[in-house]
């Protein structure tokens, strides 16, 4: 069974909107999570077009429907993001978003294989 966390934020959509992740996405995690032997902690999961204007999200989020294929993983040091971008790798995700404070995963198919950062 998957274990994901989600942190409370000011401006985040409904908390229970996890069950509308991609189970293909969630397979993934879940698979990363094991790897990595710690908690995958989900700052923005699903999001509402609104919730998504509002941080600023691209209009074609995968965060948004009818993907929902997308999260920001917590991250609270750099060795804990290498590890997780490592294990997403292996694990075939090929979109990975780098920030200081999260990574972002998605498997939108209909975007090509891209790392960045924020």
């Amino acid at each position: 069974m998957i274990y994901l966390k989600y942190e409370d934020c000011e401006y985040s959509d409904d908390m229970t909107s996890g069950g509308l992740i991609s189970p293909v996405l969630l397979g993934k995690l879940d698979a990363i999570r094991e790897e990595v032997g710690f908690p995958i902690v989900i700052n923005s999961g699903v999001r509402t077009l609104e919730h998504n204007r509002h941080v600023g999200g691209v209009a074609n989020s995968a965060h948004t429907e009818p993907c929902y294929c997308a999260v920001d993983i917590k991250i609270r040091s750099r060795a804990q993001r290498d590890t997780i971008i490592a294990s997403a790798k292996r694990h075939g995700i090929s979109r990975i978003g780098i920030a200081r404070t999260f990574v972002h995963l998605d498997i939108d198919t209909t975007k090509p294989s891209a790392t960045w950062y924020y």
